[in-house]
């Protein structure tokens, strides 16, 4: 029954290890791709496509500072977040504010193409390069101040014999929970 156990751990752990792989590399090409597709010329006057290549660059940029990392701790047996509290919470920070950035980007793309095709004329002149730039400015700024609980609520927990990087608070815990994932995901 034990052996039967570790065989299933040792599956599952080599079905998330290559999955993860293959997302982050099909992830890296499809976001470098597309962030070269929107700064094409014809791409560059557009504001939605300035809004889609910010999100693109924030899903690339999560994909190697998140993901990429979690995936070596899987198979090296750390990936530094256990041993470096600095890690642990820089990682956490950006992988929480580059989700934020790049959800909040699609909306505002998703508001500029409604903004763009509207029948009014001055609803239409709300879509505009200026208007994406302090747009994007702002949700930069905002993404980063809904990541800074990750830098005071991250800890390396002792309890259960081996390092873990996690939540030290049951309270952020649940903010993260009802708040923060059902918000963004």
């Amino acid at each position: 029954s034990s052996a039967t156990v570790e065989t299933i751990n040792l599956i599952s752990t080599d079905i998330y290890i290559y999955g993860c792989m293959v997302v982050i590399i099909i992830g890296l090409i499809n976001n470098f791709m597309n962030t070269f597709v929107f700064s094409l010329k014809n791409y560059r006057t557009n504001s939605c496509s300035l809004y889609l290549m910010t999100s693109e660059m924030s899903n690339a940029v999560n994909l190697l500072v998140y993901v990429l990392p979690t995936v070596v701790g899987l198979i090296t047996g750390e990936n530094g977040t256990e041993i470096y509290l600095w890690w642990c919470k820089l990682m956490n920070f950006f992988g929480n504010q580059l989700l934020a950035l790049s959800t909040i980007t699609l909306c505002l793309a998703s508001i500029d193409r409604y903004y763009s095709t509207n029948p009014n004329a001055l609803v239409r002149r709300r879509s505009s390069m200026k208007a994406a730039k302090i747009s994007i400015l702002i949700a930069l700024f905002a993404s980063l101040l809904l990541a800074i609980p990750e830098l005071l609520y991250r800890g390396i927990d002792y309890t259960y014999g081996t390092p873990i990087c996690t939540k030290i608070s049951p309270v952020y815990n649940l903010c993260l929970t009802y708040f923060y994932l059902l918000l963004f995901c």
